[in-house]
Order: C-alpha cells, then structure tokens, then sequence
C-alpha cells in the first residue's frame, strides 16, 4: 500500500499555480492519483545561489613567482561556470594557472582550470568591472587544449573534498615597476544554510 506523505499548509499547487491540482487526502490513492513527483529539481532550483569570488596578486615586481589558495568553497558541490583573468600590464606576464585544489594531507594535487603562457598566449582588450573600478583591461585567453570548463567543486562537507582553487604563475623580468593580475571565477551552488538535509541531486547543468 503506498505511503502518502505531505505537509500541512503546502500543496504542489502552491509551488506551481495549476489549476486543479488540488487532490483531497480522500482520493489520494495510487489508483486514482499518482502520489509521486520528484521534488528534487523544485528543491534545487529554490536553493539555487551563485556568486562571483576574485583573487588578486595585489602589485608585485619582476621575476617573482605568485601562490595564491581561494578558499571558503560551499559545503555541498559547487559549479564553476566561468573564469576570467586579466592585468594591467600584460607584457610583464610570464605565466599564469588556475586550478582546482585539494587540501587532504599527503594528497595535495591540482587540475588546471585556466593556463597561460606569455611565449603562445594572447590577449583580448575588454572594459569591465572589477573590485569595483570600471576599466580597460587586458584580458588573458586560455591556451587551448588545457580548459576544463565548465568544471565542480567538491565541497568541504563531502567525504573526501575538492574546495579549493590555487592561482599562481609568475612575472617576467622588465625592470623597474610592478604588474597586478587578477581572476575572478563564476560559481554556482545549492544555498543550504539551515538546512538540516544536503540531499539535494546534483543537477545536469
């Protein structure tokens, strides 16, 4: 005998707005009303969050090497959708890496998500916002072949975690002055602060 199960005061009515779709608890019966639906994709979209996180190397000489770790990733699994990573003065560029990271002991290892290479990369000139300064900034391309985009997170809360993101490269030698490069990364993930379950699927985007 199937197991009808609700909540007081909530109805896929509510959520949905489909005229006649309140069934009485009278004839809830397998026979008569399906008493199943997937409620996942309802419950994921409803909890659905993004944002858009930055690093930056802050203004640093010539022939220095940069390590950066972004952390603070969500507990559940998170999307990335986007990258994009950009300086000021391009032509002081020498290397430049995004990767995903994990932290486990022993077991530190990365997979890049963005590559650069000052000898085979080029640029695009854009005019965005960034750290709340609109400009003109030189926008470093991917070297093809290494993108793994769109890619996911493994957040802490899962049993073995993928959480971080490692941004690193270095600068050429060109004397006098500094280079600042940036990055900024567009995530997406299921909200679930307060919540007492993080079972939500994890869905085909």
């Amino acid at each position: 005998m199937p197991k009808i199960l609700g909540q007081a005061g909530t109805s896929l009515a509510d959520v949905y707005d489909v005229a006649g779709s309140i069934a009485g608890i009278e004839t809830l019966r397998s026979e008569e009303v399906a008493p199943v639906h997937d409620m996942g994709q309802t419950i994921f979209s409803e909890r659905l969050s993004g944002d858009i996180r930055n690093v930056t190397t802050g203004a640093i000489a010539q022939n220095t090497n940069w390590d950066l770790i972004l952390s603070g990733a969500p507990v559940t699994p998170t999307r990335i959708l986007g990258v994009m990573v950009f300086t000021d003065v391009v032509a002081r560029v020498g290397h430049v890496t995004l990767s995903l990271r994990t932290d486990v002991a022993a077991q530190e290892q990365e997979v890049p998500l963005f590559a650069w290479d000052s000898t085979i990369g080029a640029t695009v000139l854009i005019r965005t916002e960034a750290f709340g300064t609109v400009a003109d900034r030189d926008c470093l391309i991917n070297v093809p072949g290494v993108a793994t985009l769109p890619s996911l997170l493994i957040g802490e809360a899962q049993p073995v975690p993928v959480a971080d993101i490692a941004f690193r490269g270095d600068t050429n030698g060109f004397g006098a002055g500094t280079v600042t490069i940036s990055a900024v990364i567009l995530r997406a993930f299921s909200q679930v602060e307060g919540l007492s379950s993080f079972g939500l699927p994890i869905p085909g985007w």
